[in-house]
């Protein structure tokens, strides 16, 4: 039977965090654990965790939500780990169950499915195959993407400030070959807002993105991949993808090319 771990950082996240851990709680599917790590928090919260013999509790400073992350891997059992973030909740009570179905039909590495942008009001829907050019187009949202357990073994590269995600994503995908697998709904409402999307941490993540192309991706197929984002009009498209109609047929028409570009 699959075993899952949901993996909460948090410091002084007030009721952020009991959202999310009741979220967890809520779920159908009973074999998990949840692993809070927490950084020393003040506020309170902590004393607020429901009391079930599932949590784990860690308490211990850290130099960031990544180095938090990888302290929170050293205590993982499960077989497969999803991280979610304070304020972020599991779209409904049954994506483990749902995603325990996937998994035993299918020993996939990497599990992914849709999230629901809570900030923005709709949802980011992804495409149902990842290939190379996939990897270095877009990033699938973290908090709906479920890694087997030994692809955490590394730990996420703290160099990385912002995309340290991404950049775990790209290299098990581009480098070392681990096996993806659409999950068809969506897995989390993603809250949003955080420091990773502050006009900081774009600018960061603008110099961190080219280094993870840089690493991943040789000049020639950098230069491909270019060309096609730029033919393809992403800036536009980012603008206008907010419009339901023309979202339907943007996915579609992604699918087309991903098919194209293995």
């Amino acid at each position: 039977m699959i075993k899952f771990s949901v993996v909460v950082v948090c410091l002084n996240a007030g009721n952020d965090l009991i959202d999310t851990i009741n979220s967890i709680l809520n779920q159908t599917y009973q074999n998990y654990e949840v692993i809070v790590k927490d950084g020393l928090s003040s506020d309170g919260s902590i004393s607020l965790i429901p009391k079930d013999n599932r949590i784990k509790f860690i308490s211990e400073s850290d130099s960031g939500i990544y180095a938090a992350m990888n302290q929170a891997i050293n205590f993982i059992n499960g077989d497969y780990v999803i991280f979610l973030n304070c304020g972020d909740l599991f779209y409904d009570n049954d994506v483990l169950l749902n995603t325990a179905e996937a998994i035993n039909n299918n020993k996939y590495d990497i599990f992914y499915g849709d999230c629901y942008n809570v900030l923005q009001g709709h949802y980011n829907s992804y495409p149902q195959k990842i290939t190379s050019f996939t990897c270095y187009r877009t990033m699938i949202c973290h908090q709906s993407t479920f890694y087997a357990k030994e692809i955490l073994s590394r730990g996420y590269d703290l160099k990385y400030r912002v995309l340290a995600d991404r950049e775990l994503l790209v290299s098990s995908i581009v480098k070392d070959k681990k096996s993806t697998k659409y999950l068809n709904f969506t897995v989390c409402r993603y809250k949003a807002g955080g420091f990773c999307e502050t006009p900081e941490s774009i600018n960061i993540a603008k110099r961190e993105e080219k280094t993870i192309k840089k690493n991943n991706y040789n000049g020639l197929k950098r230069i491909k991949y270019e060309l096609l984002l730029f033919f393809t009009m992403r800036e536009l498209r980012a603008l206008l993808i907010r419009n339901e109609k023309f979202r339907m047929m943007y996915y579609k028409t992604l699918k087309r090319i991903y098919s194209l570009n293995k």
